[in-house]
């Protein structure tokens, strides 16, 4: 009925708005179609082709827009595709290989770190070096990351 489920992304950069794609290749009928992007197991869109004037197999493209954020970095993002021939045939689900999102940087909402590291000193040398929350609400924005497979950069 189809023969493949794929999402795509692209390179994040700051905290606008960005595209999902998701493309169902060579499906029929498509008017029994349902493609459902989702970020974990939140659902960010779902679409339906009940008004699809094509008789034959057809690409199907599918986006929806999200705007990343911090709590979003390591989630998965998904695509589900649904073909349903029922009651004259059978249910056939699919689902594309999870694309992790990347997000880093510093962003204006972002919840304030709750304490401080003190600065290195001859009194405290060695220093350990310390990760600490980035700055809030202060510099402008800034995020960078990217979309690959698990296990990718």
């Amino acid at each position: 009925p189809f023969s493949s489920t794929r999402v795509y992304g692209i390179q994040l950069t700051d905290l606008r708005a960005y595209n999902v794609t998701c493309r169902v290749l060579n499906v029929a009928p498509v008017t029994h179609l349902t493609v459902t992007l989702r970020r974990g197991g939140e659902t960010l869109h779902t679409e339906t082709f009940q008004s699809h004037t094509g008789t034959g197999p057809d690409n199907i493209t599918v986006i929806t827009e999200i705007t990343p954020q911090r709590r979003d970095h390591g989630q998965e993002i998904t695509c589900h595709t649904a073909l349903d021939l029922t009651p004259h045939g059978s249910h056939f689900e699919n689902s594309s290989s999870a694309v992790e999102l990347k997000v880093y940087g510093e962003f204006p909402h972002a919840p304030c770190a709750r304490h401080t590291v003190p600065p290195c000193t001859r009194d405290t040398a060695p220093c350990a070096r310390h990760t600490v929350p980035p700055r809030c609400g202060t510099g402008p924005r800034a995020a960078s990351g990217s979309w690959g497979k698990r296990g990718q950069s």
